[in-house]
């Protein structure tokens, strides 16, 4: 499709949903590398993941007559992408989920400082989210790595609200003491931390 990345997510399920095969390549373009991070979170294997999520892209795509291009698209993926995770755990008998997070390597040939310090920031907040329980750290990905409301995420976790936000609430505040602890020998990355976190 044309212009791709100016077309809005609710455009694309409503193309989608008209049998427009583009609109359904430009919406894999834009989710698959992200809904595979997800889905590793409970799989724990990349390839387990990439199958997953493309079997939600084939569904989705199978089921398009029946797409209700109401709902929000990013919430309606993910919570395609976990039921189809617990669907293969259940199957499989996989129940000890230990998710880890997988953040994106942003490493470049040629790094500027700047670009140094984030990526230190990237490792500090990996370690530090591994360290958290594994809903809380499902939660803390979905709401500041993908953006998503509290309530968008207790609809693809089958939470309530108020849990969401008691592990946001716990999340921030265990990442705010951390970096507070070695801000007096790095002040850049407890800045770039409050900017990017809004600690």
């Amino acid at each position: 499709m044309d212009k791709k990345n100016t077309i809005n997510d609710h455009e694309l399920f409503a193309a989608i949903k008209q049998g427009n095969k583009s609109a359904l390549a430009c919406l894999f373009d834009r989710y698959y590398h992200r809904l595979c991070d997800f889905a590793f979170l409970y799989v724990k294997s990349t390839d387990l993941a990439q199958e997953v999520i493309s079997n939600v892209f084939f569904n989705l795509w199978m089921k398009k007559d029946d797409l209700n291009i109401d709902k929000n698209p990013k919430s309606y993926l993910f919570i395609c992408a976990r039921n189809q995770c617990l669907n293969f755990l259940k199957k499989e008998q996989l129940y000890d989920i230990e998710p880890l997070m997988s953040l994106e390597n942003t490493g470049r040939a040629n790094q500027t400082e700047t670009d140094l310090y984030y990526k230190e920031l990237l490792d500090t907040v990996e370690g530090l989210i591994n360290k958290m329980p594994n809903q809380m750290q499902i939660v803390f990905r979905l709401n500041k790595f993908e953006g998503l409301k509290y309530k968008e995420i207790a609809q693809i976790l089958s939470i309530s609200p108020n849990t969401v936000q008691n592990h946001m609430v716990k999340a921030n505040k265990y990442i705010t003491e951390k970096f507070l602890q070695v801000s007096r020998q790095n002040t850049t990355l407890l800045i770039l931390a409050t900017t990017f976190f809004n600690l």
